[in-house]
Parts: structure tokens; C-alpha cells; sequence
């Protein structure tokens, strides 16, 4: 874009005028309903904890780590016959002190977990859990403040070196922590979801989960940066791999609430926006959310195989005791048979049978 024109389209919008692409007269900006209050609060709480860091904010446009070089993210796409990266989630139902009035019910927690592997399984991804209720009122009702969601965790995380700790209460929206955090790890990470978005078919919980295996929002190269910096991820998708989510198949865009494309065009290159990808899972559009890209499960198996390793369950372990042995076998046994997104289909196909049998004793002891 020419300077000049850019530093005049600048100076309209400072005094409220709005610019068309081309350049001829301004005209006056119409206003706009106010954008929702955004419901996922990670990207927000990662500033507010890496601006406390040694060398400050991290993490805007700098890589994390390897799996933000595109070429080791790629050698992490899943093949239909990989073998399932196995995560454990314990999760942690709120109550009140005197244990009524649960922010979600044991069989919304099973029914979420069972929707989710269903959403995953395409990037090879699965999850087991096991959960236990938390009888304390204040956190029932907690709200984004940095007292109650450390609070929170610090009180009542099980074993998070091992396993993902998913506190469901009155939260207002999620709030996951990314894998390049040290706190991934500690009793600070995890995540908190809204009880009241937990249940079958829900998909709050697979965009939270989705930034703890490594996923940024499908707009932070043009929200959650400097705009028109180095960082910026433009409509010409010129450096998609290198800036904003670090995957060059999700469009850039600015947040969107709704599942339309969105309006009006960048103000660093006067383009417009293009279809976008409304659907995708880290984007806005909750009402319409259904898929990753390939490079996003790409990143996924990077960052989980990697940073949170020590969360994975090894397949054919079904017992989860460190050995795949005869109670692992006993267990395949009774699940013979057809068997949707069951741990003891080992090659996702949807039937327990010779194929798995033969996969748990190639990898016997």
C-alpha cells in the first residue's frame, strides 16, 4: 500500500470517517453494533502472566518452540493408521459447600468427553478422564480474576504433571493455558469451563482444549497483535505459516461472533477479508464451529507429544498401569465388537477386533 494513502486513510479514521478501498471521498463511518464480550479468556490471562516474566510479553509473533517451525509441525500429521495420542483429563465438578447445586452433572461431563473424541479423532487425538466434585461456593460462582483462578487450582489440582486438570463451575466462558507456559505443567495450568456449556455436542471445552494442545485463536494475527506490525497476518496470507496462529490454512481474520464472513477490509492493506474459515473451532463462531485444518492437528501432535508428553496415556495401556499386560487384554476382550470411540479400538475403526488384539500384543510388556 502506498504511504501516503495509508497514513490518510489513519487520519480519516482517527476522526471517525470511514474509507472504501479506492480513493475518492470519505464518507461517514455507520455505526456498528458493539462486538460481544469474548467468552474464551486465554489469550488474556497468557499476557497477563507472560508480561511478569523475565523479558516481558512472549509469545505475540516469536516462536514457543519447534513445533512453530512449519516443517516440524508437518511432520507431525496424523495418519488414519497412526496409533491415537491418548490424553488424561481429570475433571473437577463445583458445588456449593454443602454439595448441592453442581455446575454439571456426571453424565454431561461423560457425554462432553465422548463429543470430544469424536471431534478430535480425525487428528488422532483421544482423551480418557476420570472426575471428583469440589464442595466450595465461592468458586461455584468464580469469575475471571486472577485471585479465584489461582485460587482455584492451587487448592485442588490432582497430579497435573500427569494429567489435565478441567475445573467446571460458574465460570463465564474458558480460560485454558497454552503448552509453552510453565505453568502448563504445575497446579497453575489446566482449565475452567462454564458448567452450563459442558454436555453432548458442546464445543467450549474443544476450543479451551484446543490452545492447552497448542492452538492460538484463528484471528490473533489481527486481534491479539500490534496492528500493521511485523506480527500482523494480513489478508494476502503472504506469511501465514510464520505469523499469527503459525498455520497458513486458516485464513486470517478479525474476531467474529457470527458464521457470515466478515465485513469491511484490513485497515493495514485496504483488502477485504475473504470467506475466512467461521467454522473452525478456535475462531469466534461457536455457533457454527465443526473442524481443525490439517495444520492445526499437525500442531496439536506436535505440542502434546512434546511439552505435555508426561499427560499421554500409551495406547493398548488400557488400565493406564504402566504395562499392557493380561488386565489390558481382558479389558479388549469385553469390548468386542462394534465400539465407537473406545479406548480399546485401538485403530479407531470403530470395531474392537483381531486388528487391535494384534496392535496391544505387538507392543506386549
Amino acid at each position: 500500500m502506498d504511504v501516503r494513502r495509508w497514513v490518510w486513510m489513519v487520519a480519516l479514521a482517527v476522526v471517525g470517517l470511514d474509507v472504501g478501498p479506492g480513493l475518492g471521498a470519505p464518507r461517514p463511518r455507520v455505526a456498528s453494533a458493539p462486538e460481544p464480550a469474548p467468552f474464551c479468556h486465554t489469550d488474556a490471562w497468557w499476557r497477563m502472566r507472560a508480561a511478569s516474566m523475565p523479558g516481558g510479553v512472549a509469545g505475540v509473533c516469536g516462536t514457543e518452540g519447534a513445533c512453530d517451525d512449519p516443517i516440524v509441525r508437518d511432520g507431525f500429521d496424523p495418519l488414519a493408521t497412526d496409533p491415537f495420542t491418548i490424553v488424561r483429563l481429570h475433571v473437577h465438578i463445583v458445588r456449593e459447600d454443602d454439595g448441592s447445586n453442581p455446575a454439571s452433572t456426571i453424565e454431561d461431563v461423560d457425554a462432553q468427553v465422548a463429543s470430544m473424541n469424536a471431534d478430535f479423532a480425525a487428528w488422532r487425538i483421544r482423551f480418557v478422564h476420570d472426575w471428583s466434585f469440589i464442595d466450595n461456593t465461592v468458586y461455584r460462582h468464580m469469575t475471571f480474576a486472577s485471585a479465584l483462578v489461582d485460587g482455584i487450582k492451587t487448592e485442588y489440582a490432582i497430579d497435573p504433571a500427569t494429567q489435565c486438570n478441567v475445573y467446571v463451575t460458574g465460570f463465564p466462558g474458558g480460560l485454558g493455558v497454552f503448552p509453552w507456559d510453565p505453568a502448563a505443567l504445575t497446579v497453575l495450568g489446566g482449565v475452567i469451563l462454564d458448567g452450563g456449556r459442558v454436555g453432548a455436542g458442546e464445543r467450549l471445552a474443544v476450543h479451551e482444549i484446543g490452545h492447552n494442545l497448542g492452538l492460538w485463536h484463528t484471528h490473533h494475527g489481527v486481534r491479539e497483535v500490534d496492528p500493521c506490525s511485523a506480527c500482523y497476518e494480513s489478508p494476502d496470507e503472504v506469511d501465514g505459516d510464520v505469523v499469527g496462529d503459525f498455520c497458513a490454512d486458516t485464513p486470517p481474520t478479525p474476531s467474529n461472533f457470527g458464521c457470515l464472513p466478515p465485513e469491511g477490509v484490513d485497515i493495514c492493506t485496504g483488502l477485504g477479508w475473504g470467506p475466512t474459515d467461521v467454522t473452525n473451532y478456535m475462531g469466534y463462531g461457536s455457533g457454527c464451529w465443526n473442524h481443525f485444518t490439517p495444520q492445526q492437528g499437525a500442531r496439536m501432535q506436535c505440542w502434546t507429544q512434546g511439552a505435555l508428553a508426561t499427560w499421554l496415556v500409551r495406547p493398548g495401556d488400557l488400565d493406564d498401569d504402566g504395562v499392557i499386560g493380561p488386565a489390558d487384554l481382558a479389558i479388549l476382550l469385553a469390548a468386542w465388537g462394534p465400539c465407537t470411540n473406545c479406548l480399546a479400538d485401538l485403530n479407531g475403526d470403530g470395531i474392537v477386533n483381531a486388528a487391535d488384539l494384534a496392535a496391544m500384543l505387538a507392543d506386549w510388556g
